[in-house]
């Protein structure tokens, strides 16, 4: 049975707490890892596995500017299985940690403790203290 590859990516869009694994995925549409990645990468021209972050890094960032949710907190709800490697895969894949990217991009307008400042050779000064892990 041929896999909807366009289905599979709402899917996991829609319920990326449910996506920790290929296996997941594979489980779910019945099939194969192997066969879930050949179809996507056929269809899509990129990793599947790349696209499951590259999704769980975009609801990151969606709610780090739109709530007040600790980070650990954003780290659950985007899917990530544990807060340390959903904060060290979204300063890996962003550049920034994610209370510098809601101090950078919010510019402090949801009550946040963070301020940005643009410093005369170009760079960005951050200085955060909204987000902490404890």
């Amino acid at each position: 049975m041929p896999i909807d590859i366009d289905d599979l990516k709402s899917w996991i869009q829609k319920s990326p707490k449910e996506v920790q694994t290929i296996q997941d995925i594979a489980d779910r549409w019945k099939c194969s890892t192997e066969t879930i990645r050949k179809e996507f990468w056929r269809k899509e021209k990129r990793a599947l596995g790349d696209f499951i972050v590259d999704v769980k890094i975009e609801i990151a960032k969606k709610l780090l500017l739109g709530t007040n949710l600790l980070c650990k907190e954003i780290c659950f709800e985007a899917g990530f299985r544990r807060e340390d490697t959903g904060a060290e895969i979204f300063k890996q894949r962003v550049g920034v940690t994610m209370s510098q990217y809601r101090a950078l991009h919010s510019g402090g307008a949801s009550g946040g403790g963070g301020r940005s400042r643009l410093l005369r050779d170009g760079r960005i000064k951050v200085e955060v203290y909204w987000c902490r892990f404890k």
